[in-house]
């Protein structure tokens, strides 16, 4: 890894995991959890990929995506060889300044009004 990066082991208690994303200035990730973590905090994050993955319409990263106004991004594929870490930073996604849950809850189809 180059200098001043960190790899987070998401198996490491929570409270460690949350103290070494909340000392990082980007967040990059592979996971959903990681990203929305990551935002949560205040940290922009990259969505990545670390290979094309063979199934899976990657939904889930699009409506969260959606949900902050953000049009769909693609992933960042990292070849963990190279300058990898320098191109990652035009890619990153802010974390919101907001969080509607308005309009999360009148998209939310099983909500009875």
């Amino acid at each position: 890894m180059p200098e001043g990066v960190l790899c987070i082991d998401i198996q490491d208690p929570v409270e460690r995991v949350i103290d070494q994303i909340c000392c990082c200035d980007l967040i990059v990730s592979s996971s959903l959890h990681g990203i929305i973590v990551a935002h949560a905090y205040g940290k922009p994050a990259v969505w990545s990929e670390l290979r094309p993955l063979p199934s899976g319409d990657r939904s889930k990263f699009l409506d969260y995506f959606a949900s902050l106004d953000i049009d769909e991004p693609s992933p960042v594929l990292l070849n963990l060889e190279g300058d990898w870490w320098r191109t990652i930073s035009g890619a990153a996604i802010d974390a919101p300044r907001y969080f509607d849950t308005d309009r999360l809850l009148a998209a939310c189809p099983f909500i009875a009004e």
